[in-house]
């Protein structure tokens, strides 16, 4: 179920809707805290926000 809104949040950030792919991140986050897909959208997120420290924390949980 985790993989579904992961892959889910990466297309509706692809699509721009950036309030739907946070929600569907944070869905896929709760249910697997290490989901790939959905910490890839959350630091993107948190990227395109200035929120550098936000975005870094989220990529390390994905390759260290």
């Amino acid at each position: 179920k985790a993989n579904i809104y992961g892959l889910m949040s990466k297309i509706y950030f692809s699509m721009q809707d950036y309030k739907k792919a946070l929600e569907m991140a944070q869905i896929s986050n709760r249910i697997n805290s290490s989901q790939y897909d959905s910490l890839i959208t959350l630091g993107n997120l948190s990227y395109k926000d200035n929120n550098y420290k936000s975005a870094l924390a989220y990529y390390k949980k994905i390759y260290f």
